[in-house]
């Protein structure tokens, strides 16, 4: 009995330093390889910023979604001069056609001839009036194109730079778990324990009143 338990206690002692030793061993591998990994990861995360940063710097962009409110607010302004413009084409071109229509009429009718005048220098003031404004709509209309050009154009950028964003994001994620597995491992690697605590909760003891049996 008592070669059995001296035998029992130094198989044990073996399997718990071999086990030790073979997780230990892994753990190093591991540690090595998160090493290499974090070094790769932490090179793609800078990457990704520095081409975030880059994207932003070509373009100007530091808050696009401030860029979107000035721009839809220029567009609100513009969209309201064009209807007033509109308002007023309309009114004045009304006015033209009733000062042509009365001068056809005072020709036929032989009227006042400073009448005819009057009717005449109205009618050259709206079509002055009405060119003015003509031109007015046009200049707006093409402010409008170009504002509503602009808009897309952002929206487009915001599109690619949430991607560069996005990828920043994953490569700092995968460096900080990479990060978390290397701490373990390298605490791992240099422990007496490996993943799992080996001990002995009770050694084989034999009671001094034990005897053989034959």
């Amino acid at each position: 009995p008592q070669k059995c338990e001296a035998m029992v206690k130094t198989l044990t002692k073996l399997v718990i330093e071999q086990s030790v030793a073979m997780e230990q061993d892994a753990a190093g591998y591991g540690y090595e390889f998160a090493k290499k990994e974090m070094v790769k990861a932490r090179d793609e995360l800078v990457m990704a910023e520095q081409q975030a940063q880059e994207f932003k710097n070509k373009w100007g962009i530091s808050n696009i979604e401030i860029q979107k409110e000035i721009k839809l607010n220029e567009l609100d302004m513009v969209e309201k001069e064009l209807i007033s413009i509109n308002s007023m084409l309309h009114s004045f071109k009304a006015k033209l056609s009733e000062g042509k229509k009365q001068l056809s009429q005072q020709k036929k009718s032989l009227g006042s001839l400073q009448a005819h005048r009057d009717l005449q220098n109205e009618s050259i003031r709206l079509e002055v009036e009405i060119s003015a404004f003509e031109a007015q709509k046009k200049h707006y209309k093409g402010t409008e194109t170009r504002i509503r050009k602009e808009i897309r154009s952002l929206v487009d950028k915001e599109a690619e730079l949430n991607r560069f964003m996005r990828e920043v994001g994953m490569k700092k994620d995968l460096f900080d778990q990479l990060g978390k597995k290397y701490g373990e491992l390298n605490i791992q690697s240099v422990s007496n324990l490996g993943g799992f605590d080996l001990r002995v909760i009770d050694m084989p003891e034999l009671r001094n009143d034990m005897k053989p049996h034959y």
